[in-house]
């Protein structure tokens, strides 16, 4: 008997163990593709923290981007160890240094294939239910 439980112990042991491993493998580094309302729309997260998204024409996001006749940056914060995954997009106004922060989650459904969500007034989703959601697909 205390083999048995002993076993049962190990093996799922291994079998949390691996699902965190497929997690830390997983990186946001790339580029991703999405439709919301029948547009299509890419996102693009760099190894150096800068996002960009682009929709038909505009493009928004990098090191340096005017908006309104302001010049803006657009980073990103990743905290992998949570779950479900939480991204901070951290819209910089240059000149003034006043930040907006679009706290945001995803859940890996496969390596290359997620489903995020953006909250809104400062708010963090805490599910996909009650949020509106994407799925993207990397591309790149």
């Amino acid at each position: 008997m205390n083999k048995l439980i002993l076993t049962l112990a190990i093996s799922l042991s291994l079998i949390s163990f691996n699902g965190f491993e497929f997690n830390s493998e997983f990186k946001l580094v790339g580029e991703w593709e999405g439709t919301d309302k029948n547009e299509v729309g890419y996102f693009t997260f760099d190894k150096e923290g800068y996002a960009y998204f682009k929709f038909g024409t505009d493009l928004l996001g990098g090191k340096e981007f005017v908006k309104d006749g302001k010049k803006f940056s657009l980073t990103y914060k990743v905290d992998y160890k949570k779950s479900p995954i939480t991204v901070d997009l951290i819209f910089t106004e240059l000149e003034t240094e006043r930040q907006l922060v679009w706290p945001c989650i995803l859940d890996v459904l496969e390596n290359d294939r997620i489903m995020f969500a953006r909250g809104s007034n400062g708010i963090r989703p805490e599910n996909f239910t009650d949020y509106d959601f994407i799925i993207l697909n990397r591309i790149k």
